[in-house]
């Protein structure tokens, strides 16, 4: 996990890439959602057409674009084994994770007690629950990605911005 005084932490609350690219190599990978009784064993499950993040340099730029800062109240959408969730936590960000598989909702409670974690098809799920003033993230499943855009801009006036691969979304100052 990331410290607040480590390298890494610093790297991600300043956005500098660079030194967490760098201190990520110096360390040996890092292997998400290791539970000490048993490593998690979770191969992605077709129907919810997951893919997991395992890349750090592209989990940096991730977290780069997302730039977390601890007033920020962020939604992450499909954390799956938590690649993104770590850091995250770890920002001290007001953080929520909507997750539609039980048995990762299961390993992301017990790894982040202090998150809270809904368990709900996001495209059913009611994001007038959240509230106003959120930032949307995640790694999206390529088969509810145009139907979860059009959810999320029915919520436009409660989104700030949804981070994506190659830029930002913004949908009001």
């Amino acid at each position: 996990n990331l410290r607040a005084g480590r390298p890494e932490a610093r790297a991600i609350r300043q956005g500098n890439l660079q030194e967490l690219l760098r201190t990520r190599q110096r360390r040996k990978p890092v292997r998400f959602l290791d539970l000490p009784a048993r490593p998690m064993q979770h191969s992605p499950r077709k129907r919810f057409g997951q893919n997991f993040l395992h890349d750090p340099q592209l989990i940096a730029k991730i977290i780069s674009a997302i730039n977390p800062r601890q007033d920020d109240r962020i939604v992450e959408v499909g954390p799956g084994r938590g690649a993104i969730t770590m850091p995250l936590v770890d920002s001290k960000c007001d953080l929520t994770v909507i997750e539609i598989d039980r048995d990762l909702a299961a390993q992301l409670r017990h790894l982040y007690p202090n998150t809270k974690l809904i368990e709900a098809d996001v495209l059913k799920f009611d994001f007038a629950e959240l509230g106003e003033g959120i930032r949307v993230v995640g790694n999206l499943p390529y088969n509810i990605s145009t139907p979860l855009m059009f959810k999320l801009f029915e919520h436009y006036h409660r989104i700030i911005d949804m981070p994506v691969a190659h830029g930002l979304v913004t949908t009001h100052q």
